[in-house]
């Protein structure tokens, strides 16, 4: 209905993992699947230039923020808003 493409080519590796793309190419979300999963559920990632910046200054905000980690995608660090809402942000190895 939209013209959003699914795809999965491989940037994750063997992680099972589409993405969810506009007519124009651009990344616009993405589904992580989990075998070992009990139940579903949603998680939300920003895209952001600097992980590591982000996560320090949302710590000095007054939220708080994992250790940034690396993983196929990038560079990830998971996050709590001042309220505890938690919520990912990352920085993606590939363009």
């Amino acid at each position: 209905m939209f013209g959003f493409a699914l795809d999965s080519e491989g940037y994750l590796g063997d992680d099972d993992f589409t993405f969810l793309r506009r007519p124009d190419g651009h990344e616009i979300g993405g589904v992580l699947g989990d075998p070992a999963a009990t139940s579903s559920a949603w998680g939300t990632l920003f895209m952001v230039a600097d992980a590591d910046a982000t996560a320090r200054r949302a710590a000095e905000a007054g939220g708080s923020a994992g250790a940034p980690y690396d993983m196929p995608y990038g560079r990830i660090a998971e996050l709590h808003d001042p309220f505890g809402t938690p919520f990912s942000v990352g920085t993606p190895k590939f363009g």
